[in-house]
């Protein structure tokens, strides 16, 4: 019976010619997982499901392994957006006591009773889910779970270099060399409420830059990620208090060279735009 269900399910995925591929052996089991992304992690797998006790189907994302815990702690952190991008809510189950953390969407009050809207609906489902969530298993599996402990001797501390400051300069006299669409300048070493300085600020455009040069070692960089997050989140805050904008104000990381794909890693999980000037 499964067999013959999945085997029809299968040609609803190619028919829609999505991310989640259809070309597989149908299973005997009231359970199909799928692939997210590239390779075949079993840490990570979409499974449509029949026959549960509430819903004749659902489609869920499963994760497992040693780190499965932790990210789906890094995943549950942007559930509004994530949820937003689907264009439906999901269920985050963490579940402590079992080996797998599960997210499910369920069809809610949608009307499944005869096996095709069943389905279409899990094939939408499925491929929404894949779209949205293999960028973020894809940077997942790359960052680090054990919090690295901070540095401070490869961190800038001293007087400003010469190449720091004319960096800094020019990017205040062009605001077009790090992408911020404003005809002002950019004014330096901005006092915020909070009482950083951010090394040049896009009032117009109420977008901050934070500036490294291609001398500062890793740490250094990592710090300036990091920064950006504070320097976002306090302008935005004053937006909200002081501003009758909403709050939009963003950090973006300027540097005279390449980031190291780890630390692009980092800086694309938490949304900060970096650079290369």
């Amino acid at each position: 019976m499964h067999k013959d269900y999945w085997a029809a399910f299968h040609k609803k995925l190619n028919a829609v010619n999505g991310p989640v591929s259809g070309n597989r052996k149908p299973g005997a089991m009231a359970t199909m997982d799928y692939a997210v992304g590239r390779g075949n992690s079993s840490e990570y797998r979409l499974l449509a499901r029949r026959r549960t006790h509430a819903h004749p189907v659902q489609a869920e994302l499963c994760l497992k392994g040693p780190d499965a815990k932790s990210n789906f702690q890094r995943l549950n952190r942007e559930k509004e957006a994530i949820e937003r991008e689907l264009g439906f809510p999901l269920k985050w189950e963490k579940r402590p006591d079992h080996v797998e953390s599960l997210i499910i969407a369920c069809p809610g009050k949608a009307d499944l009773s005869e096996r095709r809207s069943q389905h279409e609906w899990l094939a939408e489902r499925l491929n929404k889910m894949h779209l949205v969530f293999a960028p973020r298993i894809k940077i997942i599996k790359k960052l680090p779970i054990e919090r690295p402990h901070p540095r401070p001797d490869g961190w800038h501390t001293g007087p400003e270099s010469e190449t720091h400051k004319s960096l800094k300069q020019r990017i205040a006299g062009d605001p077009a060399m790090v992408g911020v669409k404003t005809a002002e300048n950019g004014e330096e070493e901005y006092l915020l409420l909070s009482g950083d300085k951010v090394d040049v600020y896009f009032a117009k455009a109420a977008v901050a830059v934070e500036v490294k040069t291609v001398n500062a070692r890793s740490e250094e960089i990592r710090r300036g990620i990091f920064q950006c997050i504070k320097y976002r989140a306090v302008l935005q805050a004053e937006q909200r208090v002081y501003g009758s904008e909403s709050p939009t104000a963003d950090c973006l990381l300027a540097l005279d060279g390449a980031l190291s794909d780890k630390l692009q890693d980092i800086a694309e999980f938490l949304h900060i735009r970096v650079v290369s000037c």
